[in-house]
């Protein structure tokens, strides 16, 4: 007896004789699917070279750099060293003046010496083997040594610049403000407004040099560098002329006598001096002066020898 099995039945045999279908696998994260080009190279492999690549290039260019800053510095470094040592043989000197008037001017005319004061720095500079290089040198001995040798010179200041090798002495001058004349020969000082005598005026000084000339009777050997006169008496004098020159008197001449403290004022047209005390009040003095000559010239009265000025608020004449 055959069994006749229903179309269903055979159906239903065949969908549970039927193997299962492979289920889809679930993406990992860590190792994701290859998805296989036409050219059978995956893209995992491409993306890994084209890593290794960049890297490669970084490291060159990374390297490149470090080498690049390497020659600057050993560059940078190698001029430095270079300009560290000092041209001792060849310094700049540059005189640096305050005072513009002709004056000034015309005397520093005659008493700076610029290509003594080179040799003179490029020969202190040549002393030691120290100052041939700006790490080593002394600077304070070389502008000493320049202030000492030179009178005239107030203050020496030696300076560099980075990367130059010449050396820069800048100098400043002392200002002349006095011509002191000695007495036994007739030759004469510049001094500056401390009383430092400064450098002997040249037989053939310019006349345009205005500076008031003050005769010592008093023996001071005038040596420059030495100080030959106390800064009162420098101010003593300046505030004379200007007391004169208010009230329109020319002074001829001025002197210094052996008596301690006294100046003695010759004003143009006169044959008599004035006697003036250094250490008392200069304009009480000078304004007796002044008020007694002018009365003595209304009353036609000349002195034979000196207006004596000394007495605070009183003036003899004789």
């Amino acid at each position: 007896m055959k069994l006749i099995l229903s179309k269903k039945s055979k159906q239903g045999s065949r969908r549970r004789n039927r193997p299962p279908a492979p289920q889809p696998m679930k993406e990992s994260r860590t190792n994701p699917p290859r998805r296989v080009s036409a050219s059978g190279d995956t893209r995992i492999s491409s993306d890994r070279d084209n890593r290794h690549a960049g890297a490669a290039i970084s490291k060159t260019q990374h390297l490149r750099r470090r080498l690049s800053l390497m020659l600057m510095i050993v560059f940078i470094v190698g001029l430095l060293a270079f300009t560290s040592f000092i041209d001792v043989h060849n310094p700049h000197v540059r005189i640096i003046t305050t005072d513009q008037s002709e004056s000034a001017i015309a005397a520093q005319a005659d008493i700076l010496r610029e290509n003594e004061y080179t040799e003179a720095t490029a020969a202190a500079l040549g002393e030691s083997l120290r100052s041939r290089s700006k790490l080593t040198i002394n600077k304070t001995d070389i502008e000493s040594a320049v202030t000492t040798q030179f009178p005239e010179v107030q203050l020496a200041s030696l300076q560099f610049h980075l990367v130059d090798r010449t050396p820069i002495m800048r100098l400043v001058p002392r200002r002349p403000v006095l011509l002191v004349e000695s007495f036994q020969d007739k030759t004469r000082f510049y001094v500056d407004p401390s009383g430092v005598v400064i450098a002997r005026e040249s037989p053939g000084a310019s006349d345009d040099i205005s500076i008031r000339t003050v005769v010592d009777e008093s023996g001071i050997e005038l040596i420059p560098g030495n100080r030959v006169l106390p800064v009162d008496t420098i101010r003593f004098i300046d505030q004379v002329e200007k007391q004169f020159a208010a009230a329109d008197l020319r002074i001829q001449a001025m002197s210094l006598p052996a008596v301690a403290n006294e100046l003695h004022v010759r004003v143009v047209g006169d044959d008599y001096v004035g006697k003036f005390d250094i250490t008392s009040d200069v304009r009480i003095q000078a304004g007796a002066f002044i008020a007694v000559r002018q009365r003595l010239t209304q009353d036609n009265t000349q002195p034979n020898e000196y207006i004596d000025a000394r007495i605070q608020g009183r003036a003899y004449y004789r």
